[in-house]
């Protein structure tokens, strides 16, 4: 993570340590997630089973520059097969299937307090209109979501706004 993604870390933290009082802290073993969760000040749990799924040939790449018929088949399957897959890439459901041995491995749901908070990479480069990596809160017992927190600054008054231009990393 570069210098500004360190800052904003930082700053991510310190919002989420006052606002929220976390008590353990699960991530993804790749070292951005952990290098992202490390702020917080407790020890960070790290599980393969929390990694994104591999885009395989796609990764790294704008989806403008894919070829047409991997951007056709993209906007035909990517948002609802379970069993698409990026060539080269892992089929969505795995995901949905490491999420769940996560849950169960981990014994998150026997945790003492009420929520399981999630955050999610987006679908950068795909196109305009598309989800924001929003941090979620669900009540561990219902599955109901109890609130959701955008990271990207909107406020001119949070001093973490300077790091970013629009809606984007600057």
């Amino acid at each position: 993570m570069n210098a500004r993604g360190l800052e904003q870390a930082a700053q991510a933290a310190a919002y989420v340590r006052d606002a929220f009082s976390p008590r353990r802290v699960w991530s993804s073993d790749l070292m951005r997630c952990t290098a992202t969760a490390a702020p917080l000040g407790l020890p960070v749990e790290t599980s393969k089973t929390l990694r994104e799924v591999s885009y395989g040939s796609w990764e790294g790449k704008r989806f403008v520059d894919l070829p047409e018929s991997e951007q056709k088949m993209a906007l035909e399957r990517l948002a609802w097969d379970p069993e698409f897959r990026a060539p080269g890439g892992e089929k969505f459901g795995n995901l949905v299937r490491r999420g769940a041995r996560f849950l169960a491995e981990s014994k998150v749901l026997e945790e003492e307090g009420d929520l399981v908070i999630v955050g999610s990479s987006i679908g950068d480069n795909r196109g305009v209109e598309l989800e924001r990596g929003v941090v979620r809160a669900y009540d561990a017992r219902s599955g109901k979501l109890v609130w959701s927190w955008d990271p990207i600054p909107t406020s001119d008054a949070d001093p973490a706004r300077k790091t970013w231009q629009g809606d984007s990393n600057a």
